[in-house]
């Protein structure tokens, strides 16, 4: 019979830091199995990913609390979520920037507004 101490073989990652808000958080390096769990359920099924679930998942439910209690914006969770998925190497930095520079292509909605009114 054989046997593989998995808590042994895995090399554990430095946990993943940041600030937000005054508070300091630390998560696990290795993303949780639960958020991609999630992702796939909901593929499986044509749906999408229930949001509040899935951030509980990635910060944790008394981390994603306590940001919210702090005050987070909206704008600061993005770019908290952006940066966390870079660190989990869910995305690459490459993809990121080939998005950016998609984005910066597509006409804002004041531009769009100002085009339209034949100014």
């Amino acid at each position: 019979m054989s046997f593989k101490d998995f808590d042994a073989a895995v090399e554990t990652k430095e946990p993943i830091r940041f600030k937000l808000k005054g508070e300091l958080y630390f998560l696990d390096g290795d993303v949780p199995a639960s958020v991609v769990l999630l992702q796939l359920r909901a593929a499986a099924g044509g749906e999408s990913v229930d949001t509040i679930e899935w951030l509980e998942a990635i910060l944790g439910k008394e981390s994603l609390q306590k940001m919210v209690d702090t005050g987070v914006s909206f704008p600061q969770l993005v770019s908290l979520l952006n940066w966390l998925l870079e660190q989990y190497n869910l995305v690459s930095t490459e993809e990121k920037e080939e998005e950016e520079d998609t984005d910066e292509e597509r006409p804002t909605s004041a531009s769009v507004s100002s085009s339209s009114t034949g100014d």
